[in-house]
């Protein structure tokens, strides 16, 4: 990423813009054929400005030999404004397509035309409505063009900022489009976080071999998710309870998508020996109905008797309910009522020495 500053400071009436440039590149395939601009601009001063107007300038020289022999256009269901060497040497389009929300206009100017760049020629420019007459230029037999690509004019109050955002794209017209696309998702997903940047959380800060975890994810509107517990274990649940069998470092991955936006997630964590805990009673408890409404029984067929200590444990790994009570040996029914919200729990308990973890559905 490229950073720059600029502001209205040596202006002969400075109104207080400050703007921040923001220029995005990858080297991934798929990619290479788009840089992102983005621009914050802040309005510092105590007034509000009124239609402050939001353009990009592109001038192109696709040379054909020594001359350039240019058009310019516009497509409109992309905001993309841009120009292509019509002696056909370069089969490529280059231009600017506006990603950030504003009303989209192409102005197109020739170097050999009576536009002068002054500030009534540039504000007639950019303040233009979408029109063929004024932007599209150079045809048929090419010229030495020049664009503005605009996204029309808002109001700033003071204090406030705004987000402008462009894409300079590259290619050949079939494929335009799938570069636009994968532009306005860049700019979307990674540069915007609009997608499910939120890390995954552990139920616990203290992992132990044998003892069981739950990785919750609270993206809210994440729908798919893969994780790869680093130990040759996997899960496509939004919040999986998993065991780490042995000690040792492991690093836990998710991909998790919301249907636009994909993001990887990372944690390593490390598993300690468990101490203290020869066996666990999970295999002979159960919760039912499961479903349910968060009134339920927990049946437990263990022969341990003594006190149970229960604690009900949200996908968040917070503690929502606890309860102790009497158990005694065989078949052991609880009768429990809470007023618990709709999602996923865990029932964890503890008698004797020995564990169980159940998962339960609140609908």
């Amino acid at each position: 990423m490229i950073k720059g500053r600029f502001d209205d400071a040596s202006a002969a009436s400075p109104i207080g813009l400050l703007v921040d440039q923001e220029i995005f590149g990858w080297d991934n395939p798929g990619r290479r054929q788009f840089l992102l601009f983005q621009y914050l601009v802040e309005n510092t001063g105590n007034l509000n400005i009124n239609s402050l107007h939001r353009s990009m300038f592109a001038d192109w020289d696709l040379l054909s030999g020594s001359q350039n022999r240019n058009g310019a256009n516009y497509n409109q269901a992309l905001a993309f404004s841009y120009t292509e060497d019509l002696r056909g040497n370069n089969p490529n389009q280059y231009g600017f397509s506006l990603l950030s929300e504003g009303v989209f206009s192409a102005y197109a100017v020739s170097q050999s035309s009576t536009f002068v760049f002054n500030t009534l020629s540039k504000y007639t420019a950019m303040s233009a409505a979408l029109s063929a007459s004024t932007g599209v230029i150079g045809y048929p037999g090419g010229s030495d063009v020049s664009q503005f690509v605009n996204a029309g004019s808002r109001s700033l109050a003071a204090g406030e900022r705004d987000t402008i955002a462009f894409a300079m794209i590259v290619g050949q017209p079939a494929d335009i489009t799938s570069i636009h696309a994968e532009a306005q998702r860049a700019w979307l997903c990674e540069v915007k976080g609009e997608g499910p940047n939120e890390a995954f959380g552990l139920s616990t800060a203290l992992a132990t071999s044998g003892t069981p975890i739950i990785f919750t994810d609270t993206n809210p509107k994440a729908s798919t998710w893969a994780w790869d517990f680093g130990d040759g274990t996997n899960s496509n649940l939004q919040s999986p309870v998993h065991s780490f069998q042995a000690p040792g470092n492991y690093l836990v991955r998710l991909t998790v998508s919301d249907g636009y936006c994909t993001q990887n997630h990372s944690k390593l964590l490390s598993v300690q020996q468990s101490v203290g805990i020869e066996d666990d009673i999970t295999s002979a408890s159960m919760i039912r109905p499961n479903p349910n409404d968060g009134r339920f029984v927990l049946v437990t067929e263990s022969d341990i008797q003594g006190w149970l200590q229960l604690t009900l444990l949200d996908i968040q790994g917070k503690m929502v309910w606890e309860k102790r009570l009497w158990k005694s040996a065989g078949e052991s029914t609880v009768d429990i009522t809470t007023t618990l919200p709709a999602g996923f729990y865990v029932m964890q308990g503890e008698i004797g020495g020995k564990r169980l973890y159940v998962r339960m559905v609140v609908e």
